[in-house]
């Protein structure tokens, strides 16, 4: 089985692909849930895992509540993730899978207003991973299942 690490914290979308890997790759992943930044970033670089799911748009910290969410977009609380595996050059395969086509980009501090947009972050992601990043999915979109199939069977294939 192939260790598959995925970072959502949004049970709808996580029952979703589990729903999607259970019909399409029954037996083939060891899935394991994480469902904040610093739960991913332990999980992610603890080198057990060969590719993770990662949702851009998580919570901090364990018990946060989903406030990540403000005005129709959300932090960036994955990106953080990737900046980590970039920092450590991790092995670890991503495929982004996120709800969000806007994200609020807190890094110049709590009043920022700097929003980024679906396309921007998939760039600064693959910047940062080269090849490791295997696909950027808009969850939500039409053929997302199909995106989130391929990018599993590339996975597979390595």
């Amino acid at each position: 089985m192939i260790a598959l690490l995925i970072a959502e914290d949004d049970d709808r979308k996580f029952g979703d692909v589990v729903e999607l890997l259970d019909v399409q790759f029954p037996g083939v992943f060891e899935r394991t849930r994480v469902t904040n930044v610093i739960e991913t970033e332990d999980a992610a670089l603890s080198g057990r895992f060969t590719a993770c799911i990662l949702d851009i748009s998580m919570n901090i910290a364990p018990g946060a509540t989903s406030s990540s969410v403000k005005g129709g977009h959300a932090d960036l609380g994955g990106m953080e993730v990737i900046e980590k595996l970039f920092y450590y050059d991790s092995d670890l395969r991503v495929i982004i899978l996120t709800g969000f086509d806007i994200f609020d980009d807190n890094s110049r501090g709590p009043t920022s207003k700097v929003l980024k947009g679906f396309e921007e972050i998939c760039s600064e992601a693959e910047r940062s991973l080269g090849n490791k990043l295997i696909a950027t999915i808009r969850y939500g979109n039409p053929g997302w299942q199909d995106q989130l199939i391929h990018g599993l069977s590339l996975v597979i294939k390595t």
